[in-house]
């Protein structure tokens, strides 16, 4: 957390590092995951890589119109490899496994570059820890609601803990923790409380999605980057969905 915090307080160059580090150790957590479900290249490199190059498209300003080029080189080379070393069976479902991870990394994932700027400090960050901290304050107050009140489980198969009560608690304490921080956007109040329950509904909709891609896989933690607490996906699972939305909500409201 302090070498994150440094990061996001130094200069929007640190910002762009911390944004890439989130994506594409992310890209190359979920790469490595799928591999263990489908046969042939496993790509656990060249995805990661690619999705390195998408972000750095998304961050650098004047870039932006080289992404539907990559987009076309992305999905050529893909099928190139599907077809040169996948079994014809398994063609589409190979393609289906690892053309996931650029699109959601690198395609949609790097819109959350919309969330920083080159303001000195942490003025440049103030959208992106905005948007964090609706996460975890909705993880969190979700958590205890559930612990205290949870009774109708919200998705079983995937996450076994989770329940309806706790989505409730944890959407009213994000409201009001909004409300605390609205200082961090230019939004008034309506804007701000729709912005934070979509915000609620993908962070919760991210953190299943995650955990539905670890029982899928088989797999514990996403990662050991973080001794003791697993990956990226691990830790910032909610913000893969939620930060693009937060940017795309943030153009139409303001």
């Amino acid at each position: 957390m302090p070498l994150f915090t440094f990061l996001l307080w130094h200069s929007y160059w640190t910002r762009f590092a911390a944004l890439f580090l989130l994506l594409v150790i992310g890209s190359w957590e979920c790469t490595r995951m799928l591999a263990k479900k489908i046969g042939g290249p496993n790509l656990q490199f060249f995805s990661p890589i690619l999705v390195a190059i998408f972000t750095i498209l998304w961050g650098v300003e004047g870039w932006h119109s080289y992404i539907p080029l990559l987009c076309v080189f992305s999905l050529l080379t893909y099928i190139l490899i599907a077809f040169n070393s996948v079994e014809v069976e398994e063609i589409f479902p190979w393609l289906a496994h690892h053309l996931f991870t650029p699109i959601f990394f690198g395609l949609w994932g790097g819109l959350s570059f919309g969330l920083i700027t080159k303001e000195p400090g942490f003025a440049g960050s103030l959208l992106f820890l905005f948007v964090i901290m609706l996460m975890w304050t909705v993880d969190s107050w979700a958590y205890f609601a559930g612990k205290l009140f949870g009774k109708t489980k919200l998705c079983p198969g995937i996450s076994p803990k989770k329940t309806w009560e706790g989505v409730v608690g944890g959407v009213l304490a994000t409201i009001g923790w909004a409300f605390l921080t609205q200082g961090m956007t230019d939004l008034s109040a309506l804007p701000l409380v729709g912005l934070t329950l979509v915000l609620c509904l993908a962070g919760i909709l991210g953190d299943l999605l995650m955990s539905t891609l670890k029982r899928y896989t088989g797999t514990k933690d996403s990662s050991n980057i973080f001794p003791g607490h697993g990956g990226m996906l691990d830790r910032f699972d909610s913000f893969y969905l939620a930060g693009p939305i937060a940017v795309i909500l943030l153009e139409i409201f303001t």
